[in-house]
């Protein structure tokens, strides 16, 4: 929230380094009253984090689990034609952000390999 620029929404994607669980979160901001009476903008998670890969790799079979936005998350009302709500639900479902990632990912090793990409595997210790 650094930013000087207003951001409706911003997306989270959480990829577990040990595992396969992957999530999404939305982010949106909100402004507060700080202890000395000032406002400050700050960034809060609007829902739970919305898991589409689970622990074993599968996509999450609930066809109620996505990705849930509205227009407003990527506009502001002066800007947007008046003719249209902003409150209007985009929701992209687990199963497409599954495919999605699958697809990410199956480039991702295919452009690493085109380069001889020596990866470092996932379990090696890291000292600095």
């Amino acid at each position: 929230m650094s930013s000087r620029r207003y951001n409706p929404a911003d997306l989270g994607l959480d990829l577990d380094y040990r595992g396969k669980i992957v999530t999404v979160s939305i982010w949106r901001p909100r402004i507060q009253v700080n202890a000395a009476g000032g406002k400050e903008l700050v960034a809060h998670k609007s829902s739970p984090d919305q898991e589409f890969r689970s622990e074993d790799g599968n996509q999450i079979g609930d066809s109620q689990a996505g990705l849930r936005l509205r227009l407003e998350d990527f506009t502001l009302a002066a800007y947007a034609d008046e003719n249209v709500s902003l409150d209007s639900e985009i929701f992209i479902s687990a199963h497409d952000l599954f495919r999605y990632l699958i697809t990410a990912e199956e480039n991702d090793l295919t452009y690493k390999a085109s380069l001889n990409f020596d990866a470092i595997n996932s379990r090696t210790r890291k000292r600095t």
